[in-house]
């Protein structure tokens, strides 16, 4: 498994990594974690011009993932990075992730002792009977409706 760090994974790179012997990529796009923004904490008094001219340079999670799915030849794909609600991870799955994952609003509720993974399984439920989808098999076909 190849894991990205925030800065997403463009589909040139993922159709290298499915060419040789990865079996799933996480596409880990802008949003979520960032080691570029680690560092540049880390080294508050050293190289910081450097790092901030990178802070931004990431692909958005849903690029990184339409890139990824259209090249990888079908090896799983997890969508993490910036997702931050049910209906992005619904609408991760719908764009081809095998899987999703997110931390921060684990970590916000886990800090208030709020069991969020109850409220994250009952609100993907509802997303599901939204589109007419009785499993992950069925939420993966649905489509993608584009807002404004």
């Amino acid at each position: 498994m190849v894991k990205e760090t925030g800065c997403g994974i463009d589909g040139e790179s993922a159709h290298h990594l499915a060419s040789t012997c990865v079996a799933c990529i996480d596409v880990a796009g802008a949003g979520g974690i960032s080691f570029t923004k680690v560092e540049l904490c880390r080294r508050a008094d050293q190289g910081q011009s450097r790092l901030q001219r990178l802070e931004e340079w990431s692909i958005l999670t849903a690029d990184s993932l339409q890139q990824c799915r259209s090249v990888t030849g079908g090896i799983p794909l997890i969508a993490s990075g910036g997702l931050r609600t049910e209906i992005e991870c619904a609408k991760a799955i719908v764009m081809g992730a095998s899987l999703v994952g997110f931390a921060l609003p684990l970590l916000r509720a886990a800090s208030q002792s709020v069991d969020c993974l109850s409220v994250v399984g009952e609100e993907l439920r509802r997303v599901m009977l939204l589109v007419g989808a009785k499993d992950l098999a069925a939420l993966r076909k649905a489509a993608l409706v584009p807002y404004n």
